[in-house]
C-alpha cells in the first residue's frame, strides 16, 4: 500500500514538473537561431527568428540582447527610425551597454541627426573609454566635429584616437584638416606627411580640403 501511495505522489509530481517545463518560456531557441542567422548576414531571416522569440518570451536569453538584435537587423536593412527604436528599449534595460550605444550613434548619424549621434557616441565613451572599438568612435566625433566647424573638439579626439592607434592613417588626415582649421599649420602639415606615409588612400581628397582652407 505505501508503494502504491508513492508511485502516485511520485505521478503527481512528475506531472506538475512536466506542466512547469510547459510554461517556460521557449523563445531562447528563436533567439539564438537568430544571432546565427544575423553572423551569416541574413538580416531578414534574423529578424523573423527574434520576433518569433520576442512572441514566445525568453528565459535565459536576455531581453536587452534580444532587442539590440533586432536593432541590429534593422540597421543593416536599412531601417535606421526602427534601428533607434530598438536600440532605446534595448538601452532602457542596460543603459551602459557600449555597443548598443555605438550602434544608436550610428543609427542618428545615418538619419543626419548629428546631435543626437555625437550625444550616444560620447555617452559609450563615458561608459567605456577603452574599449576595443573606441578608437574608430574617438575617430568618427572627430571628423563629425570637422563637419560642424569645432576644430578644437576636432583634435581632442582624433588626439586620443591617435594615443590608441597611432599607426592608423585616417586618424592624421583628419588631423592634418583638423590642425589647419585651427591655425596650426605646422601639425597640419606634419599629420599630412604622417597619413602619407602610412598610405592613406584618400591622400588626393584631404588635400582638396586643405587648400580649400588657405
Amino acid at each position: 500500500m505505501k508503494l502504491r501511495k508513492l508511485a502516485v505522489v511520485l505521478a503527481v509530481a512528475s506531472a506538475l514538473v512536466f506542466t512547469a517545463c510547459e510554461s517556460t518560456p521557449t523563445g531562447d531557441k528563436s533567439a539564438r537561431n537568430g544571432d546565427s542567422l544575423y553572423k551569416e548576414q541574413k538580416y531578414t531571416e534574423a529578424l523573423d527568428s527574434y520576433f518569433e522569440a520576442q512572441e514566445r518570451g525568453v528565459n535565459v536569453y536576455k531581453e536587452e540582447k534580444l532587442y539590440a538584435g533586432i536593432a541590429d537587423c534593422y540597421c543593416q536593412l536599412g531601417e535606421y527610425e526602427k534601428s533607434i527604436e530598438y536600440y532605446k528599449k534595448s538601452l532602457g534595460i542596460e543603459a551602459a551597454n557600449f555597443e548598443a550605444l555605438v550602434n544608436l550613434g550610428v543609427s542618428y548619424r545615418k538619419t543626419g541627426d548629428r546631435d543626437k549621434a555625437m550625444e550616444s557616441y560620447e555617452t559609450a565613451l563615458k561608459y567605456d573609454p577603452k574599449n576595443n572599438a573606441s578608437v574608430p568612435l574617438y575617430t568618427s566625433l572627430g571628423s563629425v566635429y570637422i563637419e560642424i566647424d569645432k576644430p578644437m573638439s576636432a583634435i581632442n579626439y582624433l588626439e586620443k584616437a591617435r594615443e590608441f592607434y597611432p599607426e592608423k592613417a585616417d586618424i592624421h588626415a583628419y588631423l592634418a584638416i583638423a590642425y589647419k582649421m585651427a591655425f596650426e599649420y605646422a601639425k597640419s602639415e606634419e599629420s599630412l606627411a604622417k597619413a602619407k606615409e602610412l598610405g592613406y588612400p584618400k591622400i588626393d581628397a584631404i588635400q582638396e580640403q586643405l587648400n580649400k582652407l588657405n
